[in-house]
């Protein structure tokens, strides 16, 4: 944690993939092609999952379980995993999923254990010399590093002087800051770069999940682990997420609003000061047109 005045600042994990991967297997396995939110946060989760979905395929470090009318299965996979999130009994209607993400990387060329002095505290931290550029990145005021891995994948790093609100604001940061990067500046008066080691294991209960929709079923059970080890070798992230959807009770989906009593109609333009047009229309008029032409 970091103060910044007399607030603490403290980890915000932004990682999408994971869950995504998992609603999409609980479609799958229920045949159902899409998801209805109850709030707002859901709402901007289906944004990244119409964003995400179609990519998940290609992430060859995601691994799942299903479990139908029990989460045995789904808890032994769990577990085996070294994940310490389990879910709740289920019964015989309700299905279980989760997905976990293994995802090792390798620095291209291994740093040297170093370490951070930091408000008279010392933190255990990585020097890497090679295998590293520092650019400067429009909208982000302090410099970048851009670590090259054995693989494809690429590590970024930046300071943040405030702390993300939440794991939507972590999330549209680093998508920022990957399509920043692609037309950034070298920052000259750097070499290499110096960073903390991390050793973070996470747990949260998706709460903002639960009473998502989809054909007949429900969000029940939402839970997540995010475990994340960084030395002078590499980074390893494991991350899981579990989800239990249940059927939806006759009657609980969300009804349309039904105006079924005389009513207020207004036709607004926004250039305009006043309603365009406006009427309270009655029974008197309730009758089917036939067709708009006058």
């Amino acid at each position: 944690e970091t103060r910044r005045g007399n607030s603490v600042m403290l980890t915000v994990v932004g990682s999408f993939y994971t869950i995504t991967a998992c609603h999409a297997e609980v479609l799958r396995e229920i045949g159902a092609s899409s998801w209805k939110v109850v709030n707002s946060s859901q709402e901007r989760f289906l944004q990244i999952f119409d964003a995400c979905k179609s990519d998940v395929g290609q992430v060859r470090e995601i691994e799942y379980e299903v479990g139908i009318g029990t989460v045995d299965p789904v808890n032994s996979f769990l577990k085996r995993k070294n994940i310490g999130i389990q879910l709740n009994s289920i019964s015989p209607t309700e299905i279980a999923v989760a997905s976990v993400l293994d995802l090792l990387v390798e620095w291209m060329l291994e740093g040297h254990p170093s370490n951070i002095l930091k408000e008279a505290v010392k933190y255990p931290a990585v020097l890497l010399n090679q295998g590293v550029r520092v650019s400067q990145v429009k909208n982000f005021p302090n410099p970048v590093a851009i670590i090259n891995t054995r693989t494809e994948d690429m590590v970024l790093m930046t300071i943040l002087t405030e702390q993300p609100a939440s794991s939507f604001e972590t999330f549209e940061l680093a998508c920022k800051l990957v399509k920043g990067q692609e037309s950034a500046e070298t920052a000259w008066n750097f070499e290499g770069v110096k960073f903390p080691m991390i050793d973070l294991d996470a747990q949260a209960n998706l709460e903002w999940l639960l009473g998502m929709r989809t054909d007949g079923w429900n969000v029940g059970q939402a839970l997540q682990q995010t475990r994340l080890k960084m030395n002078e070798k590499g980074a390893h992230v494991r991350e899981a997420v579990a989800i239990a959807a249940e059927a939806s009770p006759p009657g609980e989906e969300p009804q349309p609003l039904v105006i079924d009593k005389p009513f207020l109609l207004v036709f607004q333009r926004p250039s305009l000061k006043r309603p365009l047009f406006s009427a309270f229309l009655a029974e008197d008029c309730w009758r089917n047109p036939g067709n708009l032409d006058m």
